[in-house]
């Protein structure tokens, strides 16, 4: 077989795995190659498979995201080290995710995390919030993002292990070291490399994925389609969700009035800021100043 056709045969092989996993158990899998991951600075740049309302505002509490990657990117990945088989961790914010390694010989080359969920029977939302409580007030708008998370039973998640280990196992033994080469390449392409950073530098400014699609000289299409594949996420949303954090930290961090800030941050206005705001917060940009901002100052004193 041709290198091209193997890297196609391996890259079709495990997404069949992970939409086999997903069908089982309705969660997300999110696959790390550890080489990709240590040699491209993947700790700082990682973007979340296993995305969710609830994951997303977390991840826009203060240092929530700085939380995200220590939970899953560093302790989740030394866990499964330690482990070397399936387990369960659990993250940061309480929820439970399976970590399978990806093993050859004795050392793990790649890891795939299943999740994040209620785990069925598990502590639920009052262990949830006690973890939460050390980012201060607003952890209350998140219960009912909690609650749309897929409740599932330890026995299915037990199911996707092994599918996963098996799986891997032998996707392994076939082609060793460049066993997860080819479809994590696939997922994170130049193109769309290419297109966050534009859009991390321009998103204050008024683009959409027709500009971030010229600026690469391809099909907005094209770039949609791709972008979806790598970030699991339109390029819309994504201008959005950087414009939303750049937000949460002007609110945090200033008095700037919220129409001024709306436009400073790419909206076009404030009401529109303000609805996008609240659906990806669950509150209003005023509301969270007060709640961060009167935080802060009891913290100080």
């Amino acid at each position: 077989m041709q290198d091209e056709d193997i890297g196609a045969w391996s890259a079709e092989y495990i997404s069949r795995t992970i939409g086999a996993v997903t069908r089982l158990t309705g969660l997300s899998v999110c696959l790390y190659d550890l080489n990709r991951l240590r040699t491209l600075d993947g700790a700082k740049n990682i973007d979340w498979r296993h995305e969710s309302a609830f994951c997303t505002a977390v991840r826009m509490l203060p240092e929530g995201r700085a939380a995200c990657i220590q939970s899953d990117v560093i302790e989740g990945v030394a866990q499964a080290e330690r482990e070397g088989r399936a387990c369960l961790h659990t993250c940061h914010a309480g929820l439970c995710e399976l970590v399978v390694p990806i093993m050859l010989d004795e050392r793990m080359i790649g890891e795939a995390f299943v999740g994040q969920c209620r785990l069925r029977g598990g502590l639920g939302w009052p262990s949830v919030e006690k973890c939460l409580r050390p980012f201060g007030r607003g952890v209350e708008t998140l219960k009912a993002r909690y609650f749309e998370l897929p409740e599932v039973a330890l026995s299915d998640l037990w199911d996707a292990a092994a599918l996963l280990d098996n799986s891997f196992r032998y996707l392994v033994s076939r082609l060793g070291e460049d066993a997860l080469s080819s479809y994590c390449a696939a997922c994170e392409p130049t193109h769309v490399e290419r297109a966050r950073k534009y859009i991390d530098d321009h998103f204050s400014l008024p683009i959409g994925a027709g500009d971030v699609a010229r600026e690469l000289h391809i099909t907005a299409a094209h770039l949609t389609r791709l972008f979806r594949r790598a970030v699991g996420e339109s390029v819309t949303d994504y201008i959005t969700r950087r414009r939303i954090e750049r937000a949460c930290e002007y609110l945090r961090s200033s008095e700037i009035p919220i129409g001024s800030l709306a436009v400073n941050v790419g909206f076009p206005d404030q009401n529109y800021f303000s609805r996008r705001f609240r659906a990806m917060t669950g509150l209003s940009p005023s509301a969270y100043r007060k709640k961060y901002q009167q935080n802060d100052t009891t913290e100080g004193e």
